[in-house]
């Protein structure tokens, strides 16, 4: 997560609470997006496993 910056640590008077809510949103948008490329990954190893199920039932059958 990006949430220790020097930044955020020591506002400047004028830019400081610009870049706290900048590495907000950036923390929050890498939350979302690992979150979704984890659902990914994990839906298509769910997929691969059906697939060498199905496989493994096909040639008990032959």
């Amino acid at each position: 997560m990006i949430f220790l910056n020097d930044d955020v640590i020591k506002p400047e008077p004028d830019k400081g609470f610009v870049k706290i809510k900048r590495v907000w949103k950036q923390s929050i948008l890498y939350f979302f997006l690992s979150k979704r490329i984890f659902a990914i990954r994990f839906a298509t190893c769910l997929i691969r496993l059906k697939r060498e199920i199905k496989n493994v039932d096909e040639k008990k059958e032959i």
